[in-house]
């Protein structure tokens, strides 16, 4: 018999009253033949999950308030300004007409909208006054059911196009200088390499590792590093890697032309050592290759990358198919590091699709232009074949964890977001269907605000929109959920929202702008359409302005207080391209008004934009490490950032020189 710690009656003796030895069964139940059994506690909900439940559709409720709200004050601002143009222009316009007066109150969760229309006749004059000279009230809002489609913009991607220009020419200068750093790295820094392993793989367990979970690092340990006179290719391969990464652990550690050196040399002794394993299927030579293929992608050479990417994907696949096909008849380190495996093929994956044009945003290249001949890129067969293994191991500490759920929540979110991306950034067709983007929104913000553990999410109070910069940062730091990992989180949460938006963004008319000059890049020109009142672009503009603002703001503290490696490049690059659009770095005030600027953005809201460009060169120079083979895109950077500061007359600061040797601490 099961002796209960506590005397609580069972049902049976609660109900007639009777003493109760609290045992299961009791003695009366025990003597009677009768089913003994005792009521389970049952525990509270927590009022915070409660809380997490039903703010999604509050949230959701007040948005939608927020949204109309706010189109309306953009209605009213486009109608006061035009009204005024037109009393400056032409000033036999009819007196008659008297302005009406609108006031909307808001009291005790009630709404009230008091005007001076005495009757029905009134309004219906109004708002037919309105539509003939203001705009068309026939234009339906996103959530009319009539609007099936909604053409795509010309999208903002000056900014990024340069930077993937800037990539290309860095391709081109590494193909030019490729023998020669070879040659010279074979002759220079002849001591031992297993003098700096190590220091290495320090650097790596304690940084990169932790943003890139690849393989069970105890299993690492045990299959490739058992002594340090005879060492695997993985190893040597690995260091290759941790050399070319973007961290600025290393760059305090090595100058830059010594990490290419004894990358190069790492790289030839990997080379060296697998020769003798090449058609060997296991998981060292499939390891190996991988880390070759992200160490030429860090580097820029996507033939080397792509050539070793199809080598460990090959093996990787025969694999899957024999040794690791049942994982209860292997290890489990060794099967759950080759499953980890595919966060770094992903990665490979990912440059190379970047580097052919096919991923991000979609570049339109001059036909004329030489690109280095690149190949047809058939990454597509290699992107679905990757699964994401998100187990922790129970001898894995805490920071491992931690980060794997964060990979998992990243990948969650990419796959939202991929079908809508490649319809809308790839496809062909220009009319986008209304009910792919409110499906992919409601995916998005399901997938946050209900599936992400509440411990990886940042609470909503941090994002309202009133907070200055101070307030925003105490929120954050009292926040017990705000680590690296939700924040990166949230990071990708609001730029999905400007991917989202973005391409239905309105035109905003104005002289070519200064940045189109760099690299020699003439974008294609599209002949200028007469600017539509549109609810659904009002709410593009609002929804991309509010998500880069956020964006940038996180990025700041990831850098600034968190103190992170490297943010992300591309998610940069997204808010920025924003704030840039909005700052009308091309337009004076005169064409500001003439272009009809002023109907989708505020005097404020340009100059909150302007703010904002000065600190995302802030989050570029503290944030993102160039490598030794990225100086075209440093000096991209740096060209735009003295443009910015021309076209807003400032002198600009002085930049050092990324590829200048750094002093090892």
């Amino acid at each position: 018999m099961n002796k209960r710690g506590k005397k609580t009656p069972c049902e049976g003796c609660r109900e007639r009253k009777k003493k109760c030895t609290g045992e299961l069964p009791c003695e009366r139940c025990q003597k009677l033949g009768t089913k003994c059994h005792y009521l389970q506690p049952v525990a509270v909900p927590s009022a915070d999950h409660i809380r997490d439940v039903n703010y999604y559709q509050l949230q959701l409720e007040v948005d939608a308030l927020r949204d109309v709200l706010t189109n309306m004050e953009h209605h009213l601002c486009a109608i006061r300004q035009r009204a005024r143009i037109k009393d400056n222009n032409n000033k036999s316009t009819n007196d008659t007409k008297d302005d009406v007066n609108w006031r909307l109150t808001i009291n005790n969760g009630s709404i009230s909208i008091h005007t001076d229309i005495k009757t029905y006749a009134g309004l219906l004059q109004s708002i037919q006054t309105i539509a003939a000279e203001h705009f068309s009230l026939t234009t339906q809002t996103i959530l009319n059911d009539h609007i099936e489609f909604i053409q795509r913009q010309k999208l903002p991607s000056k900014l990024r196009t340069g930077a993937f220009l800037a990539v290309l020419k860095c391709i081109e200068m590494n193909k030019q200088g490729q023998l020669a750093t070879i040659t010279y790295a074979s002759r220079s820094h002849n001591y031992p390499l297993q003098n700096i392993i190590l220091q290495l793989m320090r650097i790596y367990f304690s940084c990169q590792f932790l943003r890139r979970v690849v393989f069970h690092q105890h299993t690492f340990f045990k299959m490739f590093i058992k002594s340090t006179d005879k060492l695997s290719p993985v190893v040597y391969a690995l260091c290759a890697t941790v050399l070319s990464e973007r961290c600025r652990h290393i760059i305090k550690l090595f100058a830059s032309q010594e990490r290419i050196i004894l990358g190069e040399r790492f790289y030839d002794k990997a080379r060296e050592l697998i020769e003798a394993k090449f058609d060997e299927i296991s998981l060292e030579t499939m390891m190996t290759f991988t880390f070759l293929a992200t160490y030429k992608a860090n580097l820029l050479y996507p033939q080397e990358a792509k050539m070793y990417l199809e080598m460990a994907m090959r093996i990787r696949q025969i694999l899957a198919e024999t040794t690791y096909k049942d994982p209860s008849l292997c290890d489990k380190g060794e099967y759950i590091t080759f499953k980890r495996q595919g966060v770094a093929l992903q990665y490979v994956i990912t440059v190379l699709q970047y580097i052919n044009n096919k991923r991000g945003m979609p570049v339109e290249i001059k036909s004329g232009r030489n690109i280095g001949n690149r190949k047809q890129d058939n990454m597509e067969k290699y992107e679905y074949s990757v699964e994401y293994d998100a187990t922790v191991l129970p001898d894995e500490p805490p920071a491992i964890a931690r980060s794997i759920a964060e990979r998992h929540c990243l990948n969650l979110i990419g796959k939202v977001m991929s079908p809508y991306y490649r319809r809308v950034r790839h496809g062909v067709d220009d009319n986008i269907p209304v009910s792919l983007i409110m499906k992919t929104e409601e995916g998005l913000k399901q997938l946050y605000f209900q599936k992400v553990d509440p411990d990886y999410r940042l609470p909503m109070s941090v994002f309202n929109e009133d907070l200055d910069d101070l307030e925003f940062k105490r929120r954050l730091d009292n926040c017990s959920q705000c680590s690296i990992h939700s924040v990166c989180l949230a990071v990708l949460f609001y730029q999905s929202h400007i991917g989202l938006y973005e391409p239905y963004l309105p035109s905003l008319q104005g002289s070519r702008s200064q940045t189109d000059s760099l690299l020699d890049y003439a974008p294609t020109e599209h002949s200028s359409s007469q600017v539509n009142y549109n609810i659904l672009k009002l709410h593009a503009h609002q929804v991309c302005f509010k998500s880069a603002r956020i964006v940038v703001r996180l990025l700041e503290y990831l850098c600034n207080v968190l103190d992170t490696c490297n943010v992300n490049l591309g998610i940069l690059m997204c808010a920025w391209e924003i704030h840039r659009r909005n700052a009308c770095l091309d337009m004076n005030d005169d064409e500001l008004t003439k272009n009809g600027v002023y109907t989708y953005l505020s005097a404020e809201e340009i100059n909150i934009s302007r703010a904002y460009m000065f600190r995302c060169v802030q989050i570029l120079k503290r944030g993102y490490m160039f490598n030794q083979t990225e100086r075209s895109s440093w000096e991209f950077f740096k060209k735009s950032e003295q443009q910015m500061m021309e076209a807003l007359c400032i002198s600009p600061q002085p930049t050092a020189e990324y590829w200048e040797p750094a002093r090892p601490f």
